[in-house]
């Protein structure tokens, strides 16, 4: 045997081996009677043993003795619980046969986790010193409580013979014996005994191991396409001591990037996020949903208020007036328009800039984390490339706008012209006069039908409203007489201490002098149509930009990342004395990576197994017992406990790793090849 936390030492005699269990049982759990979840595991090598995992578990202690917690019936309800629930382990319920099997504690933690009894085996101990007169024929029938794989009786050694040293060949032909000859028992004697139970526990373990081996392989398979990938992304550096090596890694690298950045761009990189925008398509979306769709949103007819067109066709007419329609206002007004699309073409550009710099980090293979120096200069020459190719970018938006100030187009063909312009505004407003005039007409009908109903009055209403008129009528003569009269003599004479004339007094002009609120008919003509021509005409300059910004920054941006980011990498980061400082991998790595190794090695080995085991369960039936080896859980080992005969394979619980292989020569010992992984709990002993 060998212990695990003992590598290379072995034990050849279960004296030894016994001590060993409870000198680590005291290390781990205490001279007392606690108890560890800690296991001790432990690898037997035999012809006389099957190959598998057994996991040795404590009973139930309701009652805390000596330096046990209180909760101990819970702590070792959750370990039992731990290794039971696992639905490939083989439950050994163990039940003393002088107890009430209604009672049996293994049984009880049996059914909650196989309810339907299909990987539990009842195990019946002491049968040699139950009661006079009893005997447990009728629950090794299985007719007491029936389990689906039924009971098997054994005799153990007792702690006497435990002490006599008495050897486990002799403990089982005696066992052989009791059950041949005992008058209760020789009838169930072919379904008794411990070499009995291994058969069966191989029977078992072999259909078990047939149910579930699809879905080990199917597991094991994805385990080691996982390692695969991670130890692909981890890289090989074993080959990177010399410079060229690593510069053909570098270089590599770096050429690797740029194409894969490249494909980012546009669209054809296979690894894109399936739940966002990402990429290329989101300079798209800054082109088409940001910049397009803010300058189709502004409108000159919002912008521009009737009192700065009225004020700009004043100012352009200076001293002199207008007869006609002025053009300087509607080009001075139509340049401040223009003027204003600078920035937002300008930030198009930015955002463009920013995006593909988050672009370039995003594209960043996972192993490039693996080598932080190259991942740090990388993105500051990526950065500083993208940035310098902004700067031809933005002359390039401001040379569109300022060739569009350069010179108004007045001739173009979609330009809606003058004399167009003024049939427009005429014929809407001959259409406004129209419906001003029915309004008009409308509103004289109603009050003509109102005016033809007659108003009757009697004669004393009448008498008296006639007599009023008639007085009002003369006093309004007589004062208007009075009033011509004084007024004229007032202007021949003058007043009383004035002179003849009276002085008279321009007012002084405002400090700020704004255009007047009302218009006449020519101001609203001339406001109208000067807002018609600027218009048509911005509308013109903007789609131009609308069409060229983005084809100025994907020319003198996007594309030259793309096809100059390869040559400007390899000319910043390529460089001898480079070579051993970026491709200086973190600390970490080197580790990471031969755990990844040692993990596909073991995977590689787990599925060679696997697929040798049809053919090793065919023969299991014929064979005799095999290799084995044990693994008991860690714990306050008592001269009860110590009476288990049992011993199980090297561990495959998911979370706790193998212990070694034994050597050659002791497997040489065993048959022609393992069973497979199986694991047996023996519970409740």
């Amino acid at each position: 045997g060998e212990f695990l936390h003992l590598p290379g030492e072995t034990f050849t005699k279960f004296t030894k081996i016994r001590d060993e269990i409870e000198a680590e049982t005291n290390r781990g759990a205490g001279s007392g009677k606690s108890i560890s979840n800690v296991p001790i595991r432990l690898k037997i090598v035999s012809p006389h043993v099957l190959t598998m995992t057994l996991v040795d578990l404590p009973g139930i202690t309701r009652v805390p003795v000596g330096n046990q917690p209180k909760d101990i019936e819970q702590r070792i309800r959750s370990m039992i619980m731990e290794y039971i629930k696992h639905q490939s382990c083989v439950i050994l319920a163990v039940s003393p046969a002088n107890v009430d099997l209604a009672n049996s504690d293994a049984l009880t933690l049996a059914k909650e986790v196989d309810p339907d009894g299909s990987r539990t085996i009842g195990v019946l101990t002491k049968l040699d010193i139950m009661d006079r007169g009893t005997n447990a024929v009728a629950a090794l029938e299985n007719k007491v409580v029936p389990l689906m794989l039924g009971y098997i009786g054994v005799v153990n050694r007792c702690q006497a013979d435990i002490n006599a040293g008495r050897d486990i060949r002799s403990a089982r032909e005696a066992e052989r014996k009791f059950f041949v000859q005992s008058e209760e028992y020789s009838s169930v004697a072919q379904v008794c005994g411990t070499i009995n139970l291994a058969q069966r526990l191989n029977e078992i373990l072999v259909r078990h191991i047939h149910k579930i081996l699809p879905r080990l392989k199917r597991q094991i398979e994805f385990a080691r396409e996982e390692n695969f990938h991670k130890l692909q992304s981890l890289g090989d550096w074993s080959q990177s001591d010399s410079k060229s090596a690593q510069g053909a890694l570098l270089l590599k690298m770096l050429t690797e990037y740029s194409q894969f950045f490249a494909n980012h761009l546009d669209g054809q990189d296979g690894n894109l996020p399936a739940n966002e925008v990402a990429g290329g398509a989101r300079i798209r979306h800054i082109f088409q949903n940001i910049f397009v769709k803010e300058l189709q949103g502004v409108d000159p007819s919002v912008t521009l208020t009737d009192k700065e067109i009225q004020t700009a066709i004043v100012n352009c007419s200076g001293i002199r007036g207008s007869l006609l329609m002025p053009e300087i206002p509607f080009q001075l007004l139509v340049r401040r328009l223009i003027e204003n699309l600078l920035e937002p073409c300008l930030q198009c550009a930015r955002f463009v800039c920013e995006e593909m710099i988050h672009i370039a980090r995003r594209c960043e293979p996972e192993r490039m984390g693996m080598l932080p120096n190259l991942q740090n200069n990388l993105r500051s020459a990526v950065q500083s490339y993208i940035e310098d190719c902004l700067t031809p970018t933005e002359e390039m938006v401001s040379n569109l706008v300022n060739c569009e100030l350069a010179h108004i187009n007045t001739s173009h063909p979609d330009f809606i012209g003058g004399s167009q312009a003024i049939a427009t505004v005429l014929d809407h407003k001959k259409g406004l006069v129209e419906q001003s005039k029915k309004k008009f007409e409308d509103e004289s009908q109603s009050l003509r039908q109102s005016l033809s109903t007659p108003f009757k009055m009697n004669p004393h209403e009448q008498s008296e409203s006639l007599n009023s008129e008639q007085k009002k009528r003369k006093q309004d003569g007589e004062g208007t007489a009075r009033d011509r009269q004084s007024g004229w003599i007032a202007s021949i004479f003058g007043g009383t201490n004035k002179g003849n004339t009276e002085s008279i007094y321009l007012q002084e002009p405002p400090k700020v002098l704004r255009v007047s609120e009302t218009k006449n008919e020519q101001e609203e003509l001339e406001v109208a149509v000067t807002r018609l021509l600027v218009s048509s005409y911005f509308g013109i300059v903007s789609k131009t930009l609308q069409d060229m910004v983005p084809k100025v920054v994907v020319h003198f941006m996007v594309n030259a990342v793309k096809s100059g980011l390869q040559k400007r990498l390899v000319q910043l980061l390529y460089k001898e004395d480079l070579f051993a400082s970026l491709t200086k991998e973190h600390s970490d790595v080197a580790t990471k990576r031969e755990k990844c190794q040692k993990t596909l090695k073991f995977l590689h080995v787990a599925a060679h197994t696997l697929d040798s085991i049809p053919k090793v369960l065919d023969q299991s039936s014929s064979s005799g017992a095999r290799s084995s080896s044990a693994r008991r859980s860690s714990r306050r080992v008592s001269p009860k406990r110590n009476r288990s005969e049992y011993a199980g394979s090297e561990n495959s619980h998911p979370n706790i790793k193998s212990p070694p292989e034994a050597p050659a020569s002791e497997r040489r010992k065993s048959s022609s090849g393992p069973l497979g992984r199986g694991l047996a709990s023996v519970i409740g002993r």
